[in-house]
Parts: C-alpha cells; sequence; structure tokens
C-alpha cells in the first residue's frame, strides 16, 4: 500500500477537526475523514513553495532579471485586460 504524502495527512488532520468542530465524535470523525480520504472525496492542496523557491535560486543573475520582468509584464497584461464598468 502507498505512503500518504504530507499534505494528504495534513488534509485528514483538518476534515477530522472540521467535523469534531461540527460535533460529531472523535472516533466517528476519524473514521469518517479517512473513509473520504479512501473514496477520493477529500479535496487536499500539493503544497510547492519549496519548489519554487529552489528554482528561482537555481537561476543565474541574468536569467533571473529577464524571470522578474517577465512576471511584470505578465501582472501588467492582466491589469490592462480588465474592463471598467
Amino acid at each position: 500500500m502507498a505512503r500518504r504524502t504530507a499534505s494528504e495527512d495534513a488534509a485528514i488532520t483538518r476534515k477530522i477537526q472540521i467535523l469534531i468542530d461540527e460535533g460529531i465524535e472523535p472516533k466517528r470523525a476519524q473514521a469518517a475523514a479517512f473513509r473520504m480520504f479512501r473514496e477520493g472525496e477529500l479535496d487536499y492542496m500539493i503544497s510547492r513553495p519549496k519548489r519554487k523557491k529552489l528554482r528561482r535560486r537555481s537561476l543565474t543573475a541574468a536569467a533571473l532579471i529577464a524571470y522578474a520582468a517577465r512576471r511584470k509584464a505578465a501582472r501588467k497584461t492582466k491589469k490592462t485586460v480588465r474592463k471598467r464598468r
């Protein structure tokens, strides 16, 4: 059986806490959260901030400047696309 990732464990823990806050007994909340995970009903976020940092660190100075310029241009484009009502 495959091991769960840290983000999947965190999602199960969050769901258990939500169910307990709703008034369900802790053992039943735990069973429900694991069932939801097995059935694929539980949403979980895959965190990737570390990958972005590592990518930025590996870039050379020239590539980093070009990367920043592309990001700035993309943000500027998004701002101009919006229409006022």
